[in-house]
């Protein structure tokens, strides 16, 4: 790239300077760039700021290729997309002084390569039952043919390294692209989703910026680790084990693999082993009552924060009225929750509990 701003901005031939976008937009759709690509990679092009803002949200970089807000400013100039397939946008661009001319070039090439990426996207979103993700996840390691035209089929590159998310739910909302396409945002290019077993499955690339809660329709929602976009299976299985530690009813609702730490050993128990201890016994009781579920709800959050004070706070209890209600769980579960060890021993019941109450794996 640095070798075409260099060619643009030494040679004043306006037929050579208008080839040489041509050229390079015509590059970034043959390396399947996402929209965030296309953007950054056009504000480091024209040397000033470029955005595109859609129906599912946007993005917008400055020269640098840092990341700026979407809207454009009063000095930019846009394009409008629309489509048959794609979901209609609008691209921009701020032009430098005195280069008008060069900027409308930009902006033209750039709205087409943003309508040809949305296109795209649209198309892999009606793979209709997701074979090509199913494929690439239950396969076996030697159909790595099978896997390089699943890829392609989905607009996804075998050089990209992407996570999968698992959710669960009952809403139709979790069946359709376009609920996911706006949850990710733009910035995150994603397959359709897939239903394998009772979880509806979705693999995305530039997936480290999620939104931090679950889409509407989802009860449950895990992401898993990085992996190949060959070998996405063991992110998949990762996703899977995450699910175990949320929970619709003591939280959380949605879990990163990456932020476990050493609770990713407890994820690897399986459902049946959690419900053999004792004290997850004793306390998958007390969750049967609604009196039961408060006393629960309060352990977790004491065992979280370790603090009286703070625990109360996050559940708008007085401290006193936590304190009482902690006394009567651990007299319930026969545990002094005040002693340090004993504490310890209830925070690791509470996520065998969770595990224990999980949903059997479709792996």
């Amino acid at each position: 790239m640095e070798g075409l701003l260099r060619s643009l901005s030494e040679e004043r031939d306006g037929s050579a300077d208008a080839l040489r976008v041509v050229n390079y937009f015509d590059k970034l759709l043959q390396f399947r760039a996402g929209i965030d690509e296309l953007v950054r990679s056009t504000a480091m092009l024209i040397g000033t700021e470029a955005g595109y803002n859609g129906p599912g949200g946007g993005c917008g970089f400055n020269s640098l290729g840092r990341m700026r807000p979407q809207d454009p400013p009063d000095e930019a100039v846009s394009s409008l997309l629309s489509g048959s397939d794609a979901e209609s946008g609008l691209v921009w661009v701020v032009p430098k002084p005195n280069d008008a001319e060069m900027a409308q070039l930009i902006l033209e090439r750039m709205a087409l390569a943003a309508g040809t990426i949305l296109v795209r996207q649209a198309e892999a979103s009606r793979l209709g039952d997701g074979e090509p993700l199913r494929l690439l996840i239950e396969a076996l390691p030697s159909i790595s043919e099978l896997r390089e035209e699943a890829l392609r089929r989905l607009g996804f590159r075998s050089d990209w390294r992407v996570r999968v998310v698992v959710a669960r739910g009952s809403r139709s909302e979790l069946s359709e692209p376009r609920a996911w396409r706006e949850w990710f945002g733009p910035e995150n290019r994603c397959t359709a989703p897939v239903l394998i077993g009772n979880a509806h499955v979705v693999m995305v690339h530039n997936g480290d910026r999620l939104p931090g809660s679950p889409m509407d329709g989802a009860d449950l929602v895990a992401v898993g680790a990085t992996a190949s976009a060959l070998a996405p299976r063991e992110s998949y299985l990762a996703a899977l084990r995450t699910l175990r530690l949320c929970s619709s009813t003591l939280g959380p609702r949605m879990l990163f693999y990456d932020a476990l730490g050493s609770l990713r050993r407890i994820a690897e128990i399986e459902p049946p082993a959690a419900r053999g201890t004792e004290l997850v016994q004793k306390m998958d009781v007390l969750l049967r009552s609604a009196a039961g579920l408060g006393e629960i709800l309060a352990l977790d959050s004491y065992c979280r924060h370790s603090n009286v004070r703070a625990a109360a706070t996050e559940l708008s209890l007085h401290h006193s009225s936590l304190a009482h209600r902690l006394k009567n769980v651990g007299a319930k579960l026969g545990i002094d929750v005040f002693d340090a060890a004993q504490r310890n021993d209830a925070w690791l019941a509470l996520q065998l509990l969770r595990v224990a109450g999980s949903e059997t794996d479709e792996a």
